[in-house]
């Protein structure tokens, strides 16, 4: 299963002694992956694709691990295409119908997502109640190996009760268990708490379970959104093919239609760490502000490959003038000398910044990003300087100061790379890219001194509409940005809840 770590890395490896997610993680993907796609051609495709890149180039690292779970992936494709009888969409039974009109010939399915769709639809919820299920049984055991027996019952088996509860009622079995249920939410939202609070857990529990879990559920009706949006764009260029009523045309026309209906799942691609340097060789075209900081987080697809742009910087640009932050013309403090830092000073020479300071615990590997930006600058831009020697900085509010290290990220909340109160009084205004707690230590310590402090939620969200923008050609306006913030906003004190 060592293909799935690629998958593992993007979002988060476990901590040392903790769970192994690959082996559940390789089936829910494979799976999912298949069922979204679920046609037999295009099964044989992407593992045929995979299969010939792996005999023929042997690739290794990254892009070993991809092309090998393509092959998986492309089995999974194979497999869930047999239970919907797609082969091309209905590639088969229209040109079966040309050669003899009389023809009835389709391939065997248990159901498919045009006549079935309720069912497709329950199902893709009922995949998520068991990978939930899945996540809360793993929740349950780690809670009990670190003898946290009452958390693990009022938490996991509290909601065990109640699903099963749900279950049985609406089957018109019992209605004693979702009773029995409801009791124990009522009992052990609260149980460790006392007085008044034992009333707010009771409706926080319920709220955000209520809202969480079910939600979570439903969430997977995607499943079946992609799966009948793929069916229904095959089977609309089959029909528009079958028209004249010509074989050799409707050949050409189906195939054409499917390959774009194949294609549009690959003309952009996201990359996140620890891949978006290990990216770059494999692109035909890079955007300059990529070249330069040497990170490639969004791919585009042209006519010739991928290119390659990194929307994080300009993520966090927008999210700036969004916040009234001006950059042009400022001295700016940054705080780290990592892959980000150095991005965010090249982010800052493109934008006009008078000068970037980076602040680091090694002066030697910020004097190495320094050195490297004034390289590509032409003339002397940024400057390295010990973390601490701070206090050497002039007096007065006069930097624009950005955290880029993960000092300060969940769950070690209580930490910043400068405590001093001193230094925070020479800082306006405070950018913390970590966006996980939403206030951070280091903004608090700029808020504390009178400067304003904003987290990098915006970030991350702008970055994410740039890849969206680049993707399809289409401009996000600002009101509806405004609305997925709220919405994220929304679901982060939900999360926050839990």
């Amino acid at each position: 299963m060592t293909p799935i770590n690629m998958v593992t890395e993007m979002y988060a490896l476990p901590a040392y002694r903790g769970i192994d997610p690959n082996p559940l993680i390789f089936w829910f993907f494979l799976f999912f992956f298949g069922f979204m796609f679920a046609d037999v051609a295009y099964g044989i495709i992407i593992w045929a694709v995979s299969f010939i890149i792996w005999k023929s180039y042997k690739p290794k690292g990254t892009m070993g691990y991809m092309v090998r779970l393509g092959q998986y992936m492309g089995i999974s494709t194979f497999i869930c295409g047999v239970f919907t009888g797609g082969f091309f969409g209905d590639f088969l039974t229209q040109l079966a119908q040309l050669i003899h009109p009389e023809s009835t010939f389709a391939l065997p399915a248990l159901f498919t997502p045009l006549n079935d769709t309720m069912m497709i639809l329950v199902g893709a919820m009922c995949l998520g109640f068991v990978q939930i299920i899945t996540g809360m049984a793993i929740s349950f055991i780690r809670k009990l190996r670190r003898g946290q027996l009452m958390d693990a019952v009022w938490e996991e088996v509290t909601w065990w009760v109640v699903f099963a509860g749900i279950a049985l009622a609406i089957l018109g079995v019992t209605n004693w268990v979702l009773i029995a249920g409801g009791v124990m939410v009522l009992v052990g939202s609260g149980w460790n708490a006392k007085g008044f609070g034992k009333i707010t857990a009771v409706f926080g529990s319920l709220y955000n379970h209520i809202t969480g879990y079910f939600g979570d559920i439903l969430s997977y009706s995607r499943l079946m959104a992609l799966m009948l949006a793929g069916s229904v764009i095959a089977q609309v260029f089959n029909t528009l093919g079958a028209i004249p009523g010509n074989v050799v045309f409707f050949i050409v026309v189906s195939l054409a239609g499917n390959t774009l209906n194949f294609a549009l799942n690959l003309l952009g691609l996201n990359v996140t760490v620890p891949y978006k340097s290990d990216v770059i060789p494999y692109l035909t075209d890079i955007d300059p502000l990529a070249e330069n900081i040497g990170a490639v987080n969004t791919l585009v697809r042209t006519e010739t490959g991928y290119k390659g742009y990194n929307t994080d910087m300009p993520g966090l640009y927008r999210a700036m003038c969004e916040d009234g932050v001006k950059v042009k013309g400022e001295k700016v403090l940054i705080l780290g000398a990592g892959g980000v830092a150095r991005a965010v000073a090249m982010l800052l020479l493109n934008k006009g910044a008078r000068e970037a300071i980076l602040l680091n615990r090694t002066v030697q590997k910020a004097q190495e990003v320094a050195d490297e930006v004034n390289r590509i600058a032409g003339r002397k831009f940024a400057k390295a300087m010990s973390v601490d020697t701070y206090d050497t900085l002039p007096a007065g509010k006069q930097y624009l100061a950005i955290q880029a290290t993960s000092v300060g990220m969940y769950p070690h909340c209580d930490a910043a790379v400068i405590e001093d109160p001193a230094f925070y009084e020479k800082i306006h205004t405070g950018y913390d890219l970590i966006f996980n707690p939403p206030k951070t230590r280091f903004m608090e310590l700029v808020e504390a001194q009178g400067g304003k402090a904003y987290n990098g939620a915006k970030m991350l969200l702008y970055q994410g509409i740039i890849a969206f923008e680049l993707w399809t050609g289409c401009e996000v306006e600002s009101w509806l940005a405004d609305k997925v913030y709220e919405r994220m906003q929304e679901a982060k004190k939900t999360e926050d809840g839990k």
